[in-house]
């Protein structure tokens, strides 16, 4: 989505001529000597990164003035017809750093905003389902939220490869998901298989000779019946539990360094699938959305760049009784680009309650890319990913990964270690409390790191609480006035699962939703729920003192 046309070129100077106001300023920030705007072209190699970082804003801004041209022109023609867009990607969940995709920017000038939603494209598990489409409400930031593009059969892998086609019980899922993550419409892509290019054969609900699949008839049961009880969630938006900090600057950089921006999808994804086994809900923000922040805990994954006035934010949030819960290297380089001396940078130090001392590559995958046919690791131990030992809020182990970074603690108490290093630590500042971690906790979790899964468990739990719980199971509850939807979800892809649910108030029906409508049986107000794999259960309950419609 971006050229070096001369046009766009020109465009970007201008952009920067405005940004910056003078060639000085610029040099000054970029650390480079133009004579003229016009000496200035984009970067097309990998290299510096203030260039890079402004090329990719630049991108931003030019996409999302786009879209306000064209939501102005429909406007203008037809002001009382709502006007909608939708994303292709959604990071962080999909590294697309070379799409120079901001849905925060972009979801701005519409009236609705949406996602493309495939998951069996991208092999997504339910809670990467789930994280694209909080993901999605959060950029909306309080706008409508539909999923524009849900695949309706097998998608195209490139042409001549496919995906395994989608089965009734993947629709009965993904709509009830879409329902419990505030989604208010579904709209598949597509109809009928398409007939030529690329993605021929595939995408469709209906075979290409008009046969209508059994999926086909899921998708009309399912929108049936969510149209049914629409009454108990019309008006309803999931709370958030847990804030996340994603920026696409991050993303920027790290494209800048190395072509791609896969360690901060990784990052995100790790931190988000501990937050789904939770039972929680998340809201991303973005460091020009931290006005957003209401939650208890905001998460912090993988922090390469950090303005100043987002460091001032953070601290105020922990000051005033926030949770802060970080990565290693939290604000490495400025919003230009360049290297911190002190870390965490911005004066987070004193909230953080430390200083971290040089930091090493080191990752359970590390290994010497050169003169190694052996692929043997690295003689000294401290390249490969050793174990941390956490002594709070629970024992347990996990390995480094990403960076090994030794923690010099000032006020903090050290409650992780290797060897003698510091590598955890937790400290007291205001009102607040920060969970400092030296290495990237996120890359372990979404490593299947248990001892990190069961660490950030530990801390989560301390803080918040979902309003059901569930063991292997995922429910969640959306409470109406007289009445209340359990949706609960088996993520294991192979073994049926059942369990007792606990609900938070007193029901006096329940009834089976997708299956036959009976009443099932409430005991000391739990509930036994068996669901198949990767499948949905769904029950409505009636409140104590209401009438059953």
């Amino acid at each position: 989505l971006y050229c070096y046309c001369n046009a766009s070129r020109i465009e970007f100077r201008n952009w920067l001529a405005v940004k910056y106001n003078s060639i000085g300023i610029l040099n000054s920030t970029w650390a480079r000597s133009y004579g003229e705007w016009e000496d200035i072209n984009p970067p097309n190699r990998h290299g510096n990164y203030a260039d890079w970082l402004d090329w990719i804003r630049f991108w931003f801004d030019s996409l999302s003035e786009y879209l306000s041209f064209r939501y102005e022109i429909i406007k203008k023609k037809d002001p009382e017809k709502f006007v909608m867009s939708h994303s292709g990607a959604v990071p962080p969940f999909l590294p697309r750093a070379n799409a120079f995709i901001n849905n925060w920017s972009l979801a701005k000038p519409v009236d609705i905003w949406g996602t493309s939603f495939a998951p069996k494209f991208h092999n997504w598990s339910m809670s990467m389902c789930a994280g694209v489409i909080d993901a999605t409400r959060s950029a909306s930031r309080g706008k409508e939220i539909w999923i524009s593009e849900m695949t309706g059969g097998s998608t195209s892998m490139g042409g001549f490869k496919q995906s395994p086609t989608t089965r009734p019980k993947d629709i009965r899922a993904w709509n009830w998901l879409s329902v419990v993550y505030g989604v208010k419409a579904i709209i598949y892509w597509c109809y009928l298989e398409e007939s030529t290019g690329m993605e021929a054969g595939s995408f469709g609900l209906i075979k290409y000779d008009g046969k209508v699949t059994e999926r086909a008839q899921e998708a009309a049961r399912q929108a049936n019946l969510i149209n049914k009880y629409f009454y108990i969630f019309k008006d309803y938006t999931p709370t958030a539990d847990v804030a996340i900090l994603y920026d696409p600057d991050n993303s920027s950089l790290l494209f800048a360094m190395e072509n791609g921006d896969e360690r901060y999808s990784q990052s995100h994804s790790g931190y988000y699938e501990a937050v789904w086994q939770n039972d929680l809900y998340a809201k991303y923000i973005t460091y020009s959305s931290l006005e957003d922040l209401k939650e208890k805990i905001l998460i912090v994954p993988m922090c390469l760049t950090l303005p100043q006035n987002a460091a001032d934010h953070i601290k105020s949030f922990v000051e005033k009784g926030g949770i802060l819960i970080t990565d290693a290297r939290m604000g490495l380089f400025d919003e230009h680009g360049f290297l911190q001396p002190d870390l965490p940078s911005c004066g987070l130090t004193d909230i953080a309650g430390l200083k971290e001392d040089e930091a090493f590559y080191s990752d359970p995958s590390n290994r010497p890319e050169l003169n190694n046919p052996e692929n043997l690791p690295w003689p000294d131990e401290i390249y490969g990913g050793p174990e941390i030992s956490i002594t709070r809020p629970i024992e347990t182990k996990f390995r480094v990964h990403g960076y090994l970074t030794p923690l010099l603690l000032k006020d903090a108490e050290c409650i992780g270690k290797w060897k003698n290093i510091c590598l955890a630590a937790h400290n007291n500042y205001g009102k607040g409390e920060v969970y400092y971690f030296g290495t990237y906790l996120g890359l372990a979790l979404s490593q299947g790191e248990k001892g990190a899964f069961s660490l950030l468990s530990a801390i989560l739990s301390k803080y918040v609480d979902p309003a059901v719980r569930g063991n292997m199971l995922r429910p969640r509850i959306i409470e109406g006035v007289n009445e209340s939807l359990l949706i609960v979800f088996n993520t294991d892809r192979l073994k049926e699962i059942a369990e007792t649910i606990s609900l938070p108030e007193e029901y006096i029906n329940a009834y089976d939703v997708i299956h036959n409508g009976k009443e099932i049986t409430i005991e000391q107000n739990k509930v036994e729920v068996s669901v198949e794999p990767e499948g949905v259960r769904v029950f409505r309950f009636v409140k104590k003192g209401c009438r059953n419609i």
